[in-house]
C-alpha cells in the first residue's frame, strides 16, 4: 500500500523516563523518534525537578536503536536573547557535541538572525509554532509542531491529527517532554495514552520517521 503523509515524534530535553518507559514502547511499535537534549542537562533538571540523561547516554541509546539525536543548545537558553558571539557558541558547541543535523530551538524561541546562524550548522530546526507541515516544508528552519501537555494531550485527539496528516498528505511533527502517568507537571503527557496513540499510528498507511528521515525522503 502506498503511504500518504508522514509523522515524526520528538522528545524534548532528554528525560531519563523517556529512556526507561517510552523507548521500549517505540521499539514495540517499530518507531524511530527524534530526541533533543541540552548539553548542560542541569539547567532543565533544576527547573523541572527531575532527572535528565547525559548526552553520552543519549548518544549510545540513539545509536543502538536508530533514533535521531538533535541539538538543543548548551544551556537551554532562548537563542534570540544571546549576543552574536554567544549565539554562535551555543549553536557550534551543541552541534559538535551531538553531531546533530537537526536543531530544536530551546523554548521554541527563534528569529531571522537565529535562523540564519543555525543554517551554518544544521539542515533543519523545529519551533513550537502550532501546526502541521507540508511534506516539503516551506521553511526547514521554522518547522511547525503540535506540543503535548497535560491539558491538551489525549490519544483520540492526536489520532485525529494523525489521520488528517494522512488524508491531506502532510507532515505531522508531535512534540513531547515528560511522559508518565503522573500528570502534575504541565509538560507531562500520560504514558498509557501515548501507547494507545503509538499503536494507532503504527497501523496507518503513513511514513513514521525522524525529522531527518522525513526531510531526506521528500527532498
Amino acid at each position: 500500500m502506498k503511504t500518504r503523509g508522514a509523522i515524526s515524534l520528538v522528545f524534548d530535553d532528554g528525560y531519563q523516563e523517556i529512556i526507561s518507559d517510552v523507548l521500549p514502547l517505540l521499539k514495540k511499535y517499530n518507531i524511530r523518534a527524534t530526541v533533543a537534549v541540552p548539553i548542560n542537562t542541569e539547567m532543565v533538571e533544576h527547573s523541572r525537578d527531575t532527572t535528565i540523561a547525559s548526552i553520552e547516554e543519549w548518544k549510545s541509546v540513539c545509536t543502538e536503536n536508530g533514533h535521531e539525536l538533535a541539538a538543543h543548545g548548551i544551556n537551554h537558553i532562548p537563542l534570540p536573547s544571546l549576543s552574536d558571539e554567544k549565539l554562535n557558541e551555543e549553536l557550534k558547541t551543541s552541534h559538535e557535541k551531538t553531531l546533530a543535523n537537526t536543531l530544536i530551538y530551546p523554548g521554541g524561541a527563534f528569529d531571522e538572525r537565529v535562523k540564519k546562524n543555525s543554517a551554518q550548522y544544521f539542515s533543519a530546526a523545529r519551533t513550537t509554532i502550532w501546526g502541521i507541515e507540508n511534506l516539503r516544508s516551506n521553511d526547514n528552519y521554522a518547522l511547525k509542531t503540535i506540543n503535548a501537555t497535560k491539558k491538551n494531550f489525549a490519544a483520540w485527539k492526536w489520532n485525529i491529527m494523525a489521520l488528517r496528516a494522512v488524508v491531506e498528505n502532510k507532515w505531522l511533527i508531535e512534540t513531547y517532554h515528560r511522559v508518565n502517568n503522573d500528570t502534575n507537571d504541565f509538560h507531562t503527557a500520560r504514558l498509557d495514552m501515548l501507547e494507545s496513540h503509538l499503536k494507532f499510528i503504527s497501523l496507518l498507511p503513513t511514513k513514521i520517521g525522524t525529522i531527518q528521515e522525513i526531510i531526506k525522503s521528500n527532498s
